[in-house]
């Protein structure tokens, strides 16, 4: 996954609502959004190479949501872990979203670099290990992530970060506006773009909030929010390597948090 923006205690009635693509090369396979059969207390989309996920949701109420760090120097170099376990294991764990974050700490160099999204009821924290490993609490307000730290202010986050804070402000509480939004292929101006080492031409390909190229692209869009209720509705729309839409998939659940632990 690509691009994340989301809305963090800004309303009292949906404590957290986020929407983000995800891009992948179109070979990898990848189940749709579902509860999983091996792991029923999860909710989310799964790549079926490693068996993780970008962006999940549990009964007990944690979600947990991770990208790439983009860093050309790496190569292709293959890491020890899949950063999908990122996910899948805070979301079958239970200890507090900081316990969690402060442990993996310890083993973060064992994954490719990666930025994570938990939250466990109560707390969102974020957490990467580039440049070195580091982690923090999430302050209420409209974040956004990309392929480098919260918040950094690449074209696409800031643009991402303004349709779900304009689409909080609105009447319009149905998702299908900011789904639709997330199809967007407008490039920046080449002077707005960060410079990430791929070069230019890379830089214009991955700087649209919708990015298609042969054979890579944006995968799927995610919308999900969660009331202060402890109810959670989740929904992905696909695409296919043509970017035109390959289905559609919808959840709508109760959540009932555990008593978390503190480790």
């Amino acid at each position: 996954m690509c691009l994340i923006a989301l809305a963090w205690q800004t309303d009292p009635e949906r404590p957290l609502v986020l929407i983000a693509n995800r891009d992948e090369f179109h070979e990898r396979p990848a189940a749709p959004l579902a509860f999983w059969d091996d792991a029923p207390e999860i909710a989310a989309g799964r790549d079926l190479r490693e068996h993780g996920t970008w962006l999940g949701l549990s009964r007990r109420g944690r979600m947990a949501a991770v990208t790439n760090v983009r860093e050309p120097q790496e190569g292709g170099r293959r890491f020890a872990r899949s950063r999908g376990a990122l996910t899948t294991e805070f979301l079958l764990g239970q200890s507090s979203a900081t316990a969690h974050v402060q442990t993996l700490m310890r083993d973060a160099h064992q994954f490719g670099g990666f930025n994570l999204l938990l939250w466990d009821g109560v707390e969102l924290v974020y957490a990467s290990n580039r440049p070195t490993p580091n982690w923090h609490r999430v302050e209420p307000g409209v974040h956004g992530l990309s392929n480098a730290r919260l918040d950094t202010p690449w074209p696409k986050t800031l643009w991402a970060q303004q349709q779900i804070g304009a689409w909080m402000r609105g009447s319009d509480a149905a998702s299908e506006s900011l789904l639709s939004a997330m199809t967007s292929r407008e490039v920046p101006a080449d002077a707005a773009l960060p410079d990430t080492g791929v070069g230019i031409e890379a830089e214009r390909l991955l700087a649209p909030p919708f990015i298609y190229r042969p054979g890579y692209g944006t995968r799927c869009t995610t919308w999900l929010q969660i009331d202060g209720r402890g109810h959670a509705q989740i929904r992905e729309r696909r695409y296919d390597g043509q970017a035109q839409p390959a289905g559609d998939a919808a959840l709508d659940f109760d959540f009932q948090p555990p008593a978390i632990r503190p480790a």
